[in-house]
């Protein structure tokens, strides 16, 4: 089993336990999804990636790629902090959506942006921010987080 796969599996072995039926885990072919019911969380692994999303924002994370530790991380960071969405709105089009995580030093660290390729650029833009309340407590996991997932394999957490 890859190591992306492994991680997978301990972070939804954990929600599981902390979050009980909240936890909605899916399979189809070699993709394994989980999300977390009344939120826009969502982790998915395939063949070769863990895929990290929130809303229609995601971002990819391998071994391959060599930045797997800051896919967990993410992770991490999406569940016990507040998170900021704010759309870009030109007439009655959201022209862009970015995720930005607020950190427990109060900075933004942002997650990804996603904007169409075709919208009315000539119509004035309106900006709407929205803020997300954590979905867990980072205090309730911390401990959990390094002890399973980040401590197998060789993982660490900033």
């Amino acid at each position: 089993m890859k190591l992306h796969y492994k991680k997978f599996n301990l972070i939804k072995d954990l929600l599981i336990s902390k979050l009980g039926e909240r936890v909605k885990f899916s399979k189809e072919f070699d993709d394994e999804t989980l999300e977390i019911e009344d939120s826009e969380f969502w982790l998915t692994a395939n063949k070769t990636e863990l895929i990290v999303g929130y809303g229609i924002n995601h971002s990819h994370y391998s071994e391959d790629y060599d930045n797997l530790d800051s896919g967990i991380e993410k992770v991490f960071n999406l569940l016990t902090c507040k998170i900021r969405i704010t759309r870009e709105i030109r007439g009655s089009y959201i022209t862009k959506i970015t995720v930005d995580i607020e950190l427990p030093d109060g900075t933004f660290n942002p997650l990804s942006s996603s904007r169409p390729l075709l919208y009315p650029f000539w119509k004035k833009p309106t900006t709407e921010i929205t803020f997300i309340e954590k979905i867990i407590d980072r205090e309730e996991i911390e401990e959990d987080v390094f002890d399973e997932i980040c401590k197998s394999e060789n993982t660490y957490m900033i």
